[in-house]
């Protein structure tokens, strides 16, 4: 499939420079679009740093987290892992809805509607957990991951995109999305387990984590503009190409 779609036409616009392949290695990093994205977009970059802070506390949370939680309790976890993938099986409609969400009422509310709910969401889904009926378990993971989740990564890739140059936007998006990602995500079930240990196996320290993973994402997405009606500037067209 990517290799029969084709590329858009501000990225056909852009052009590479022959004369790169021959620079120094210094020369090159000082060129290359890494640097470029940092010393043209740097609260861009912090912002996609950010933004992503519910979505990626969330999932790990309540999607991986939540297991380990269980058997602490001596819950079964049947009706976690079995919610999991329904959860999972539903995002495959509701994370494109909120896409299309996104295009029509803008990137930001849809984004901080999100991480309002996963804020909202976070203390009453461990005591949903902790009765132990199905129907409720599936009802949590379904308004935290189906919803709240979704809301956030539905939204939030064309976000992304449209906050940086066509030259740039590639290297931009990856290399803070990815910082992002390991800060506020890949660290959460290590410091969800280190919190539950500290609060005495009590949920509190876990469900502030969440609420200040929210308040990141709020606030960061809050001070960015809305972009969904924004034109990429096309810098390489213009003949002013970052080379890497």
């Amino acid at each position: 499939m990517r290799r029969s779609i084709d590329e858009t036409a501000e990225f056909k616009a852009a052009r590479i420079d022959p004369v790169a392949a021959h620079r120094s290695l210094r020369e090159r990093l000082a060129g290359s679009r890494f640097v470029a994205a940092w010393r043209r977009y740097p609260k861009q970059m912090l912002i996609v740093i950010g933004a992503g802070a519910a979505e990626n506390a969330g999932y790990y949370i309540f999607g991986t987290f939540s297991v380990a939680y269980a058997e602490d309790r001596h819950l079964p976890t049947a009706a976690l892992l079995s919610g999991i993938a329904v959860a999972a099986a539903v995002k495959l409609v509701t994370v494109p809805a909120f896409g299309a969400l996104s295009d029509r009422v803008g990137r930001r509310p849809v984004s901080i509607g999100g991480a309002l709910v996963l804020l909202a969401s976070a203390w009453p889904f461990f005591a949903l957990v902790d009765g132990g009926q199905t129907w409720t378990v599936w009802a949590a993971l379904l308004v935290t991951l189906g919803i709240g989740q979704s809301a956030i990564l539905g939204s939030q890739p064309a976000f992304f995109a449209e906050l940086f140059d066509t030259d740039v936007r590639f290297s931009a998006v990856g290399v803070a999305n990815n910082i992002g990602t390991v800060l506020t995500g890949g660290l959460a079930p290590v410091l969800a387990t280190t919190l539950l240990i500290w609060f005495d196996h009590s949920v509190t320290g876990v469900v502030v984590f969440i609420a200040l993973m929210s308040a990141v994402t709020v606030v960061t997405v809050a001070l960015a503009k809305e972009t969904r009606h924004t034109e990429p500037e096309r810098t390489a067209a213009a003949g002013n190409p970052v080379n890497a």
